[in-house]
């Protein structure tokens, strides 16, 4: 006889523009990256570093059709009993309102298309440190515009410093060595 084990999930779907687009910012559609970032999300706000039992993925298009879904929807599960377990032990302390401006900074690489997003995700971490506060991908270009082999990233940095504002010297500093790393370890080459 065979056994069966049925776990709770959470299952997010995205699909559409991320957000309402403005005057300063055209909608960008949502996609695996922003799905991604919004699972981050929810496992930071958790104390939870890394979690087992995530997956992320496009749906069908052939489900899609034959549910009447126009568009392209992306899917993630959360196992929720790695959540809970995850979530044992932890003690949670309330976070300040921040006191000061929050800084955003976009930088677009060009790298090679074997460059992996983590790699780049382990650098920016790393580099800006307490410094950072979100991390997203705006954009993945590969197209005529680009060299044979080549992808572009843009990303998007939400920066903090929790004792004082951050000067713009402060903030070109750590771009600049975050720049540096860059160009260093991945060969990237930086758009301004």
């Amino acid at each position: 006889m065979q056994q069966f084990k049925e776990f709770e999930k959470l299952g997010i779907l995205v699909s559409g523009n991320k957000e309402t687009p403005n005057w300063r910012e055209k909608s960008a559609p949502a996609d695996g990256f922003y799905l991604k970032s919004i699972i981050e999300n929810l496992l930071t706000l958790n104390g939870i570093k890394k979690l087992k039992g995530v997956s992320i993925s496009e749906v069908d298009a052939a489900m899609l059709k034959k549910m009447d879904v126009k568009g392209t929807v992306f899917y993630a599960e959360i196992n929720m009993d790695a959540f809970w377990n995850a979530l044992l032990g932890k003690t949670f302390i309330p976070e300040e309102i921040p006191v000061f401006p929050e800084v955003v900074r976009d930088l677009n690489l060009v790298l090679d298309k074997s460059a992996k997003y983590s790699d780049i995700e382990q650098i920016v971490v790393k580099t800006l440190g307490n410094y950072l506060r979100h991390l997203s991908v705006i954009d993945v270009y590969e197209g005529k515009q680009l060299e044979e082999g080549k992808k572009s990233y843009t990303l998007r940095m939400v920066l903090y410093d929790h004792e004082k504002t951050m000067t713009d010297k402060q903030i070109d500093s750590l771009l600049q060595k975050l720049i540096t790393i860059f160009e260093n370890q991945l060969k990237a080459e930086v758009r301004k």
